[in-house]
This record gives C-alpha cells, structure tokens and sequence, in this order.
C-alpha cells in the first residue's frame, strides 16, 4: 500500500459553501478514478477546518507516484489552487518500523 497526501490551508471561512462542497464532491470522484487508487479519507483541523489533509490510498507506491505525476491530479491541484490555496503533495508509504498501527 501507498498515500499520495496533499496538505493545503484555504484562505476563507466559506468552507461549508454550495460551490466549494460542489467541486469537493468532484475532487473526489476524479481521484477515485485514478489507476491504482483504492481510497480516499479527508481531514481537516479542528475549530476553524481550514487546514485540510486528503489520502488516497493506492494499490503500489507506483501507483501514487503515477498519480502524483500525472495531469489529472495537475488539475486538481489547480482547481485547490484557484481557491487560493499551496497545496503540498507527497507519496508516502508505510514504514518497515511500523507496518501495522500501535495500539494504545
């Protein structure tokens, strides 16, 4: 399993906005459509929930890096962008240290 990761802060409150859930919901569905691409979960901080962290969860760290690389998630990204947010993109795997969660 791998992650393409991407970190980015929105300038605005209006997160709860019809136009940003629209192009959120589109966001999705396009990266779900990416080759390998198993899952998709977003977070966001807590209080304000500007600061938002999407993983999609790819069959091969091939897979992400593709996807990392290719012009479909360009697009996306500048769509992010055109909100006015930097968002961060990285291709991540577990690590050989820890390839299953601890548990408390």
């Amino acid at each position: 399993m791998a992650f393409g990761v991407v970190l980015y802060t929105l300038p605005t409150t209006d997160l709860k906005s019809e136009a940003f859930l629209t192009k959120a919901r589109d966001w999705v569905k396009r990266t779900l459509e990416l080759p390998g691409a198993v899952s998709f979960m977003g977070y966001r901080s807590a209080g304000d929930g500007l600061t938002l962290m999407n993983m999609v969860e790819f069959k091969s760290m091939e897979d992400a890096t593709r996807a990392a690389a290719s012009i479909e998630v360009k697009a996306l990204l500048e769509e992010i962008g055109s909100l006015g947010a930097k968002p961060t993109v990285m291709t991540m795997e577990r690590s050989p240290f820890t390839p299953e969660p601890l548990r408390a």
